[in-house]
């Protein structure tokens, strides 16, 4: 097994809408024609984001203060990733708001959502941009779904450079399903099963003989 640390799996900026455009009908996304985007947030061009490392300005998601309004990113493999990391700036309207009301959630099957834990801080000079990094389980699943949601009506929030690391770990190129062993007539009886093969030509079996290992190539 090799594990190549922190890959990055996407990165989406936002691109640049001309004025304010509905998600449904918006098609610039960096990530246009590998994920799917949905939900009742609209892109804008104002107030860009800025003034944290990374930050793209152009176009950003903006969430009003109506509760349910959201973004919600799919169709994300992180199959054979782990240690799943998101990072996204955040721009909050408020100084009073810590971020909770702006959940940030996951999902294997978009029906059951996991809310991913983070706070902004608050006070004099905080109704600006942030980047975030939420804590919590990010699933390795065929279709991930992101979800950004609005729960209050006071705060307004706007998103922008969205990124999705992880660890990839190389499949193994044999899947075991059992592997027994026995003793029949003073000789050893090895069985086994594979669920599935890749590249895989054949099997070496090793016996250890006066503490040296003698291997036997056996057929798949």
């Amino acid at each position: 097994m090799i594990t190549f640390s922190q890959t990055p799996l996407f990165t989406e900026n936002c691109g640049t809408p001309t004025g304010t455009v509905l998600i449904s009908a918006y098609t610039g996304w960096q990530n246009n024609s590998t994920l799917t985007f949905s939900g009742t947030a609209d892109l804008r061009t104002t107030t860009a984001s800025t003034g944290y490392t990374g930050a793209s300005g152009n176009g950003n998601v903006f969430i009003t203060n109506i509760v349910g309004r959201n973004l919600t990113i799919g169709s994300i493999n992180t199959i054979n990733y782990v240690n799943l990391a998101l990072s996204v700036g955040v721009f909050k309207s408020t100084t009073a708001s810590n971020g909770s009301e702006l959940k940030i959630e996951v999902s294997e099957d978009g029906v059951t959502y996991t809310v991913l834990t983070y706070t902004l801080p608050t006070g004099t000079g905080t109704a600006k941009w942030h980047l975030v990094n939420p804590t919590g389980t990010i699933p390795s699943t065929a279709n991930l779904r992101i979800r950004f949601r609005n729960t209050s009506t006071t705060p307004q929030f706007r998103i922008d450079d969205i990124k999705l690391v992880g660890d990839y770990v190389e499949p193994l190129p044999v899947e075991l399903m059992f592997f027994n062993g026995k003793t029949i007539d003073n000789q050893i009886q090895l069985q086994w099963s594979t669920a599935s093969e890749s590249n895989n030509e054949s099997f070496t079996v090793e016996k250890l003989i006066n503490e040296k290992w003698n291997p036997t190539i056996v057929a798949s």
